[in-house]
């Protein structure tokens, strides 16, 4: 790689380890209970659209 390339890399974000609690919650409430089932769900939802927010923001 020469000295005047330059390597973007995006600005550290909150979103994907929401998305990924959201994951990890969902995949343990089906092995333990609905409400940590539909928990996981909201937080999915919410890593999701704030991820998607801040992208379209340029954030």
């Amino acid at each position: 790689m020469s000295e005047h390339e330059h390597v973007h890399l995006p600005s550290p974000s909150v979103w994907p380890v929401t998305l990924a609690g959201g994951v990890t919650l969902v995949g343990f409430g089906l092995l333990t209970s609905v409400a940590l089932s539909i928990l996981g769900l909201v937080l999915m939802a919410w890593g999701l659209f704030g991820w998607i927010m801040e992208l379209r923001h340029g954030g």
